[in-house]
């Protein structure tokens, strides 16, 4: 069946701001073909529920099945999930500029086992999965139950069959390593460095914590220099 134009249009003009997005620190990092591949298998607009823009917390929540669900689905900027009270979550989608600028960073391969901490309804779950191909497998984990069980249905309904969603804490919900890769979406305060249990010998993770002078920053631990960095 052909595509609906409207939607072929907003989707390659938020794929055009993917592959031109420049980090605030480090070099920019455009999306291999495997992760623009997901992009195009996997809708933004199918992964969200209801939800409003993050710099737009009083304005009006937009749901599946209004006429601008998917238009607003297709701007680089972070959404925020919103319940059937009209109540903003503590969870959002990120800016998808910053996580393909994060998921190329990750750099998964075929075969590889990766761990999603805070994987909100999937979305960034199935492209990790599509990365990691039919022989990788690819486990979320959301503390929060109703997201998670979002994300498994979202899953099911796109045809992941190596992703699953989890709902839990990060640490004790994923199941038993080693982990090729860990990327944790959600804030800490501190480095969980308890996480680096879970990571295989030469794997690499990704985490977001939060601190006074810099409200939210991703690290990545460098297996070869054997030191944290900014990403």
């Amino acid at each position: 069946m052909p595509q609906d134009p409207r939607l072929e249009a907003l989707q390659n003009g938020l794929l055009h701001r993917i592959e031109s997005y420049v980090p605030v620190r480090g070099r920019p990092a455009p999306p291999r073909p495997a992760l623009i591949e997901a992009f195009r298998r996997y809708p933004r607009h199918h992964f969200l529920p209801r939800y409003r823009p993050a710099d737009q917390p009083e304005g009006p929540a937009r749901a599946p099945g209004d006429a601008d669900f998917p238009e607003g689905a297709y701007h680089d900027r972070p959404l925020c999930y919103v319940d059937e009270h009209g109540i903003s979550l503590p969870a959002s989608c990120s800016e998808p500029g910053f996580i393909f600028h994060l998921a190329e960073l990750l750099d998964v391969r075929p075969g590889h086992r990766v761990l999603e901490i805070g994987c909100g309804t999937g979305w960034l779950l199935a492209i990790l999965a599509h990365a990691a191909g039919p022989d990788g497998k690819v486990v979320g984990v959301e503390i929060n139950p109703a997201l998670q069980a979002l994300a498994a249905r979202n899953l099911a309904a796109a045809g992941a069959t190596n992703a699953i969603a989890v709902a839990g804490d990060g640490l004790t919900a994923a199941g038993p390593g080693p982990f090729d890769r860990i990327i944790m979406t959600a804030s800490a305060w501190q480095l969980p460095t308890r996480i680096l249990s879970l990571l295989a010998k030469a794997g690499l993770p990704f985490f977001q914590f939060v601190t006074k002078a810099c409200p939210k920053k991703f690290t990545l631990w460098s297996g070869a220099a054997r030191r944290w960095c900014r990403a």
